[in-house]
């Protein structure tokens, strides 16, 4: 992509009065969580009212018109395709690299109808003020002889120059330029079950799955026009190659399967109209089957999700194709894809949900999107930087006040409500619940998922494996969970923080799982806290904790990390903070050099205990029978 937003600011649309400047990340997926009605889809429609400039009534608010600024980051190539050489003044390029290659727009309403856009941190007027041409000197007279008469000395035309733009002239052609805000809108590229080839030629905007069909001619690559100049073998054959490709590409991402089966088929086929439809017999039409294990379904008679999910696909697809292809739009301006995304997938069972999240993961390289959800099942939590948090807030104190809608970047996530971070707190529980992490044996109950993020990155700093560890909610369920482990017949230890609650927790198991003194000795081993620490987040010294974790100043913590925790300056929630140092060991930017004794001394201590629970719940190892038999 040549052009790419980075950060906008939205003021006075719908509920949001004014958002700050917030972040969109660089790998081109952004996913704008909130509850109903905290303003997500009016950043989605602001976006959009920015790009066309077409102001809906309905945005108004009583304080003012919008206001709505947007950030791009360009490239090199942008400037190659959009302006000539000599069409722009010197030192604006200078002017937007010392800005890191950011050019900021605003675009403000004073009426309804009336809006402008105007280039922000750029002196316009400045820079493209018109340069006088030097002073000439005056030239001495030449001497004529009388009767002579003066020859003049032909002279070339001057070379055409490019004329300098003026300011206004650039900023019409910068917004020309800009991205293309797309609303996707559910269904749109729907297949009919057939289409006339001329209503395809003519674009007939009346016709039924239009939009659907040349999308999928536009991956297929087929031009309808030139079907009819071929033979019906060449025809079919053609056809038939092109739509097994398709369909090849469409089930790496629909994984959804009909019994053991997956043998979905998306088919295109050129016919002819019969003599049952007089006033069309002998022209040309395609039509469109999607199926199964050999038998043609139409598309009416499939189910709503799988529809909507080839809906979706065709149209991602082909924004990409076209954006690959540098297609140009009617005035000849290459232009970039920015696809907007209200709450997708809604009818898709959650497998589905999560191959929707792998299509924008392949095509990102050509377009950037921005989607709202509901579901974790559309959030990554390797990637949290990614998320986009809207929130609806009043004054406190002033019970009369409008519930505005504040904005937050990833990073700004601890300052957020419970409610508005279900989905994140959602996807932390099911991506262990998805995991084979109660086995037979080896597993470990802790406290809370936020443990288990902790552990499972000091266990690969130290090369702990083959450990399975199981979150209960609170120390008050682990006496639950023991119990039906128990009786299960799984094996299984327990991992506590080293404070009050902890311990009546692991009086409590002994008490009600294992009654009586028989298992005194083995229950020592395998009902365990960690070592010295109120909280998981004391394995780390101060200063890694503060450094490293919390990211804050260390003066910030006067008692333990744990007990900061209680009351966090950052208000950043123990499970994000967990998975930021989860994501941060997986990727290698934290490794075990980071840590200061400190830290590896209480790492070991937790190793020890993990490695004396291992032992004690593991199977005994299995020799081999010897070969011959021991003689009485």
């Amino acid at each position: 992509m040549r052009t790419q937003l980075i950060s906008c600011k939205i003021s006075n649309f719908k509920s949001i009065q004014n958002t700050g400047f917030f972040n969109f990340p660089a790998d081109n997926i952004s996913a704008i969580i909130g509850q109903n009605e905290s303003g997500k889809t009016s950043i989605l429609e602001a976006l959009e009212t920015f790009s066309t400039g077409k102001l809906n009534p309905d945005a108004l608010r009583e304080d003012g018109f919008p206001e709505i600024t947007c950030v791009f980051r360009i490239q090199k190539a942008w400037f190659d395709e959009n302006f000539e050489e000599g069409e722009l003044p010197r030192g604006l390029k200078a002017k937007i690299k010392e800005a890191e290659n950011r050019i900021s727009l605003t675009r403000n309403w004073s009426t309804l109808t009336k809006n402008e856009v105007k280039i922000n941190f750029l002196d316009l007027e400045t820079l493209f003020a018109p340069i006088a041409p030097p002073e000439s000197e005056p030239q001495p007279a030449e001497k004529q002889t009388v009767g002579e008469t003066k020859t003049e000395t032909p002279t070339a035309p001057p070379e055409p120059t490019v004329k300098q733009l003026t300011a206004k002239e650039f900023t019409d052609r910068v917004v020309s330029s800009l991205p293309e805000f797309q609303k996707f809108v559910d269904f749109e590229s729907l297949l009919p079950d057939k289409i006339d080839i001329k209503d395809v030629i003519k674009k007939n905007p009346k016709t039924e799955g239009l939009h659907g069909v040349l999308n999928l001619l536009e991956i297929l690559d087929i031009k309808v026009d030139e079907l009819e100049l071929l033979s019906d073998r060449l025809r079919n054959n053609q056809l038939g190659k092109k739509y097994r490709s398709f369909t090849a590409d469409f089930r790496q991402f629909w994984s959804q399967k009909i019994g053991n089966r997956d043998e979905l088929e998306i088919q295109v086929v050129f016919q002819r109209h019969g003599k049952d439809e007089p006033e069309l017999v002998g022209e040309s039409y395609l039509s469109f089957w999607i199926a199964e294990n050999g038998v043609q379904f139409s598309p009416r008679q499939r189910s709503k999700g799988l529809l909507w999910f080839l809906s979706f696909y065709l149209q991602l697809k082909a924004c990409s194709v076209r954006s690959e292809k540098q297609s140009e739009d009617s005035d000849g301006v290459k232009k970039d894809l920015i696809l907007l995304i209200d709450e997708p997938a809604g009818s898709l069972h959650a497998k589905a949900q999560e191959d929707v999240l792998r299509v924008f993961e392949t095509l990102k390289k050509n377009i950037q999107v921005i989607y709202t959800t509901h579901t974790h099942h559309l959030l990554d939590l390797t990637r949290l930087y990614r998320i986009i948090a809207a929130q609806r807030e009043t004054i406190e104190g002033d019970d009369y006040s409008l519930a505005n809608t504040r904005v937050f970047s990833a990073h700004q996530l601890g300052a957020l409500s419970s409610d508005t971070l279900t989905p994140i707190f959602d996807c932390m529980g099911s991506s262990f619940a998805n995991q084979n992490v109660i086995d037979k044996t080896n597993n470990i109950i802790v406290e809370e998922v936020s443990v288990c993020y902790y552990l499972q990155a000091l266990f690969k700093l130290k090369n702990i494996k083959n450990v399975h560890l199981l979150p209960a909610n609170g120390t008050t369920t682990i006496p639950q969970l023991a119990r039906l482990l128990f009786g299960w017949g799984i094996t299984y230890g327990v991992l506590v923080d080293d404070e009050d609650s902890g311990r009546k927790t692991l009086e409590k198991v002994r008490k009600e799982v294992y009654p009586g003194d028989v298992l005194k000795e083995r229950l020592d081993k395998i009902l365990r806290v960690i070592p010295g620490c109120k909280g998981i987040e004391d394995v780390f010294s101060k200063d890694n904790f503060a450094k490293l974790i919390a990211q804050i100043d260390i003066k910030d913590i006067s008692k333990e990390n744990s007990t900061y925790m209680k009351h966090p300056t950052k208000k950043e929630s123990k499970g994000l903070l967990a998975v930021r140092f989860f994501n941060a060991v997986e990727d290698g930017t934290i490794t075990l050099n980071e840590l200061d004794n400190t830290s590896k001394k209480n790492l070991e201590k937790l190793a020890k205990v993990v490695e004396e629970i291992m032992t004690e719940i593991s199977p005994p190892v299995q020799t081999e029978s010897p070969t011959e038999p021991i003689s009485e």
